[in-house]
């Protein structure tokens, strides 16, 4: 999905009777990779954060992260509970 579908798609989300969905921060993805990368497929996740015509996304194969334009495709994983760092 581009950033605009992956934002669209967290906020118009019903799943097990929930609606409070949302595309995760940085500082869940950084919390994701250090204890539960197991958890997470090996692909690039599209952030919340954004500056302009471009966003932030998270790669769960180097653990890297950076901008990239929005129009860009990655993989979106919604989630609907802020974590206490």
């Amino acid at each position: 999905m581009t950033w605009n579908q992956a934002v669209n798609a967290c906020e118009n989300l019903t799943f097990a009777g929930k609606s409070d969905w949302f595309l995760p921060s940085a500082d869940f993805f950084r919390k994701m990779y250090r204890e539960h990368l197991d958890e997470w497929e090996k692909l690039s996740y599209w952030k919340s954060e954004e500056d302009g015509g471009n966003a932030w996304r998270h790669d769960f194969v180097t653990g890297k992260a950076g901008y990239t334009k929005k129009g860009n495709l990655n993989n979106v994983r919604c989630v609907r509970e802020k974590i206490n760092m």
